[in-house]
């Protein structure tokens, strides 16, 4: 089983895509001031790049059996399950939805699956119970979105069942990580990848903020 990437001995990570845009525009600026007249263009990707890169990966190897689907092929699952009827005024509920099913997933939150209807507004009850129905479709279909499968990602590193560059460097984390792509990069340290130390984790007030968010979203 393949432990490192050999093609790639140094990822380049950011936040988002426009970042990682500007930083590999940066590094050749600063290849043209030095004087140099070539140089190797350096692999720079989103976090969210990667992660998906990991999971097509871990789906040709055979690591991953669930066929991955995209983030529109994913919305409209969802707008298969939801009862438009109940939010007829809300075109977006379906994006809505996907976005709360992204953040509990980013921020490790308990599944929906174990959540207490004790207490849950109608709405949330409504977001409850689409999740559900979207889990069961893609089960059915034998399909997943990106996010369960991320969520896979730590222990697919761990046990060495997905290839993972020699070095890791974070660039534009200004902010800190969500808990998923903090313990991707927890695990490739863990397997001797050499990994910048990423930013303190979310403190417990924005935890609980986002766990908030996530409930009740579909209804904002």
């Amino acid at each position: 089983m393949v432990t490192t990437d050999p093609t790639d001995s140094t990822l380049i990570l950011t936040p988002t895509a426009r970042l990682a845009r500007a930083e590999r525009h940066r590094r050749a600026s600063s290849a043209v001031d030095s004087g140099l007249s070539s140089w190797r263009t350096p692999r720079v990707l989103a976090f969210s790049n990667w992660m998906s890169s990991l999971i097509e990966e871990g789906f040709v190897s055979g690591a991953i059996e669930q066929i991955p689907v995209s983030a529109v092929q994913a919305r409209a699952l969802w707008r298969s399950v939801i009862n438009h009827q109940v939010f007829i005024g809300e075109p977006r509920v379906a994006e809505m939805a996907q976005a709360s099913w992204r953040l509990i997933h980013e921020f490790q939150l308990p599944a929906v699956g174990r959540w207490s209807h004790t207490g849950l507004s109608v709405d949330q009850q409504h977001f409850c119970n689409w999740a559900e129905a979207y889990q069961a479709l893609c089960k059915r279909r034998s399909v997943s979105d990106q996010w369960p499968l991320a969520a896979r990602l730590p222990d697919l590193i761990r046990q060495r069942r997905i290839r993972v560059p020699k070095r890791i460097e974070l660039a534009g984390f200004e902010l800190p990580m969500p808990p998923l792509q903090r313990e991707i990069l927890d695990a490739a340290s863990a397997i001797g990848i050499d990994v910048e130390a990423p930013p303190d984790s979310a403190d417990q007030s924005l935890l609980t903020e986002i766990h908030s968010f996530a409930a009740v979203s579909a209804n904002e």
